[in-house]
């Protein structure tokens, strides 16, 4: 995979969507009103389409199904979560804030101040995820390649530390780190692509490798420092021997803290490059936008490791087959290989430096 500086912008018109029953708020630059009935607001959204708007809705984009009638619409699903709801008759495609500016008084203000500042970046209007994909391009001064082995990088890659769902816990604790993803991207430079050398290679705490191999874990450790998967979304941290795929600094945490490492394959960098030192100081820039556009700022600077580790399966399209959007027929989209499938290995080093840092820091 190639990624290379952006090389063009265009200013696109934005509007900001409030759904109601058969009622539909339309907030852009050429208008402020809410229009009412399914012929006024087809039209409305034709006219949206014809413009080309790129099209935000706060949160909720199932409820775009109710201001026409349900039939006419398609929501996107990716692993569960909706990603954009499209107006079949147009294809006009809108996409989520994702509850961005939830806080905002005034939510299209904000979004277009902070439109505003990934304008002045080059970067046009596209949901977050892409406009965050962006950004990062727009501070890259040449064309680099990214690959390695996606099985080596998925296997590796668990994501961070969750906070507890709501419940009643005893000896627990939750402790967050402040701009914890982007501030462990840009901590040190990381792998372009791997290679493997001797298993007998000393594992250095921050160069971004990767091994397999088998862990043991003193049951009367009081936390267990290692991840393994035990479903397709389920991770544990087990006692005992346990056998996986890690990052470098993952393993030599685990031998700090006193566990036994025998290590099956190694893998050290091929090469390694500052990726985003430059995007993050920009983006500190936008992260303090004063109110809710700095929020949204966050949250689009907080999903760029993410797409490092984008697989193109788990996709669902859903339609309904009633006008009043009550009867969902779920349809599964066909699999298909994204050019981020060879760079798992990134996100996989990324999320285990965040992981690491709560761990040496937070729980011991």
């Amino acid at each position: 995979m190639i990624v290379g500086p952006l090389a063009r912008y265009r200013r696109r018109k934005v509007a900001l969507l409030e759904p109601g029953w058969r009622t539909l708020r339309v907030r852009a630059e050429w208008t402020d009103r809410t229009y009412t009935g399914r012929r006024a607001i087809e039209a409305v959204l034709r006219k949206l389409s014809t413009e080309q708007a790129v099209c935000y809705v706060s949160l909720g984009l199932s409820e775009m199904r109710r201001t026409t009638s349900a039939t006419d619409w398609r929501l996107s699903l990716w692993r569960g979560r909706a990603v954009s709801i499209t107006y079949l008759p147009t294809g006009l495609n809108v996409r989520s804030l994702r509850g961005t500016l939830g806080a905002s008084e005034d939510p299209y203000r904000d979004l277009m101040v902070a439109l505003a500042w990934i304008g002045d970046r080059g970067v046009e209007a596209k949901s977050l995820p892409a406009m965050a994909w962006d950004l990062w391009r727009s501070t890259l001064s040449e064309p680099v390649r990214l690959g390695a082995d996606p099985q080596l990088g998925h296997a590796a890659l668990f994501g961070g530390r969750q906070a507890a769902e709501p419940g009643a816990y005893w000896h627990s604790a939750l402790w967050d780190i402040r701009s914890a993803y982007p501030t462990a991207m840009a901590s040190r430079p990381v792998a372009t692509s791997l290679r493997e050398v001797s298993p007998a290679t000393r594992l250095d705490f921050d160069t971004p490798g990767l091994i397999t191999g088998t862990v043991f874990v003193p049951p009367d450790l009081p936390y267990a420092p290692l991840p393994v998967r035990e479903g397709q979304r389920i991770v544990s941290y087990p006692v005992g021997p346990v056998s996986g795929t890690w990052t470098w600094r993952e393993a030599k945490a685990a031998t700090m803290l006193g566990c036994e490492l025998s290590v099956d394959t190694c893998y050290a960098p091929r090469r390694e490059v500052d990726l985003f030192g430059p995007w993050w100081e920009t983006m500190q820039a936008g992260r303090a936008i004063p109110g809710p556009a700095g929020s949204m700022m966050k949250a689009i600077s907080n999903s760029l490791w993410g797409q490092f580790a984008l697989r193109g399966e788990g996709g669902v399209h859903v339609y309904w087959s009633d006008d009043a959007g009550e009867s969902p027929i779920d349809e599964p989209r066909p699999d298909r290989n994204l050019p981020h499938h060879y760079t798992a290995h990134i996100a996989a080093e990324i999320s285990s430096r965040v992981r690491v840092q709560t761990l040496l820091e937070g729980m011991y």
